[in-house]
């Protein structure tokens, strides 16, 4: 810190730096990591007709 900046009272104590980084860490790789495995996934749920055998990938009957 610059001399002379006094950091305001947040009531944090000596934890708070800890606590920035970890949500830090949260924001920058384990949210991203994530969206990414969720999109897979979604991805891979809805391509999995394509293994499927061909009298199952088309669409249930009506009657």
């Amino acid at each position: 810190m610059a001399a002379g900046f006094r950091r305001p009272w947040t009531g944090q104590g000596q934890n708070e730096g800890q606590c920035l980084d970890a949500v830090q860490f949260f924001r920058s790789t384990v949210l991203p990591a994530a969206i990414v495995l969720m999109f897979g996934l979604a991805l891979f749920a809805v391509s999995a007709r394509i293994w499927l055998p061909g009298d199952m990938a088309g669409p249930a009957p009506i009657s």
